[in-house]
C-alpha cells in the first residue's frame, strides 16, 4: 500500500497540546491522524456533530417546512393525543454500527411522532392557540 504525506495547518499550541495527549496514551500524531480517517472512512462521518451557528433561522426553517406540509395532509390531533406523545423521547443515538442498527427503527417510529406533533404544533401557533 503506497502511503503519502498529508500536511495539515493548525494552531501551534493545538499541535503541541495533540501532540502531548498521544504520547500520554502511546501513539504518534501520525497513528492518530490515521485512525481519524479510517473512522470516517468506515462510519461514513465525521466522528462528532457539526451544528449550525443559525439555530434560530434553522428551527423557523423546519417550521415552516412543517406549515406546508401540514397543509398538504387532513390527519389532526387531539390535545390529549399531543399530550400523550409529548411524553415519549428519542432514543440515544451513537456512532457505533451496532447501536445504530438496533435503534434504527425505533428512533424512526418516534421520529415520525414527533414530526406530526410539531405539526400540531406550527398549526396551533398558526391559529393563535395557546
Amino acid at each position: 500500500m503506497e502511503t503519502l504525506t498529508l500536511n495539515v495547518r493548525v494552531d501551534a499550541d493545538d499541535k503541541k497540546s495533540f501532540e502531548n495527549f498521544c504520547n500520554s496514551v502511546g501513539m504518534n500524531v501520525s497513528t492518530a491522524v490515521n485512525m481519524f480517517i479510517k473512522a470516517v472512512l468506515r462510519e461514513q462521518k465525521l466522528p462528532f456533530e457539526i451544528k449550525t451557528a443559525n439555530f434560530e433561522e434553522e428551527v423557523l426553517k423546519k417550521l415552516k417546512e412543517a406549515e406546508l406540509e401540514m397543509d398538504n395532509t387532513d390527519i389532526r390531533y387531539t390535545l390529549d393525543d399531543i399530550k400523550e406523545r409529548r411524553t415519549l423521547t428519542m432514543s440515544g443515538h451513537s456512532k457505533w454500527n451496532n447501536i445504530a442498527k438496533r435503534k434504527c427503527a425505533h428512533d424512526a417510529q418516534k421520529a415520525k411522532i414527533f414530526t406530526k406533533i410539531g405539526r400540531e404544533l406550527a398549526v396551533a401557533v398558526k391559529q393563535g392557540g395557546g
